[in-house]
């Protein structure tokens, strides 16, 4: 139990840093749809990996800038089943890192 405990802190904590990463690794051109022709290209950050969550809001975040305190406060969209899709991913990959390490020491001579 316990052990399933740390797994998941550890697998929140890569999750939120991943969405926390895109902030500063890149961005793409994105066009709204129903925007003035001269506002119709925006640039939008998707923040999160693998399964990007965190969207700039074009009405109320600042341009350029998605971050999950921004989606705490309603300045950024949050999407909870791609978070989900990521909290499990990295869930997964912390356990299966673990299963393996647990493996290799029980194979090792005393």
């Amino acid at each position: 139990m316990k052990r399933a405990f740390f797994i998941a802190v550890l697998a929140l904590f890569a999750t939120l840093i991943s969405g926390e990463a895109w902030q500063r690794l890149g961005s793409e051109p994105i066009a709204y749809e129903g925007v003035e022709p001269g506002l119709s290209y925006t640039r939008v950050i998707v923040g999160g990996w693998p399964m990007p969550y965190l969207y700039d809001s074009m009405y109320f975040s600042p341009v350029n800038s998605v971050s999950n305190s921004g989606a705490l406060l309603g300045l950024d969209t949050f999407r909870v089943g791609a978070f989900l899709i990521d909290f499990a991913f990295y869930a997964l990959l912390i356990a299966a890192g673990a299963w393996t390490i647990r493996r290799l020491r029980a194979r090792r001579p005393q």
